[in-house]
């Protein structure tokens, strides 16, 4: 999709069998609100990467899972737009898309890449689970 400026982002809508789903649309708002802030690009490439991830990883989800990622993609989100993000809230949102994504065993490795991508370019380190 593009972000308005002639460039291409990855991860800001859910398209197939999970478009029109609650925490699907919540978490491409999420992704929106990203592209459309002030946040560096480097940033905003490291949650295109989540985005990505995601769209892989939420249709495998049942719905508490969805909601829970749906949860803490807002909460990164919302460190992500701030001039001085919490690196503390980013980094326990990002423990928490990492630990609902872990139980997926062929998307934990790129979920756990891509959200600490985003810490990196957050400049907020890494989180292990």
């Amino acid at each position: 999709m593009d972000n308005g400026g002639g460039t291409n982002v990855p991860g800001n809508s859910f398209d197939g069998p999970v478009a029109g789903d609650i925490h699907a649309e919540q978490i491409s708002r999420c992704f929106n609100a990203v592209y459309a802030s002030g946040a560096p690009w480097d940033v905003k490439n490291a949650m295109g990467q989540l985005g990505t991830a995601l769209q892989w990883l939420f249709p495998r989800l049942a719905e508490p899972e969805r909601s829970l990622l749906a949860t803490c993609v807002e909460g990164l989100a919302e460190q992500v737009v701030r001039p001085k993000p919490i690196k503390e809230m980013a980094r326990f949102t990002a423990a928490g898309i990492m630990s609902v994504g872990n139980p997926v065993t062929e998307l934990a490795v790129p979920v756990a890449q891509s959200v600490n991508a985003v810490l990196k370019a957050l400049k907020c380190g890494e989180v292990h689970l």
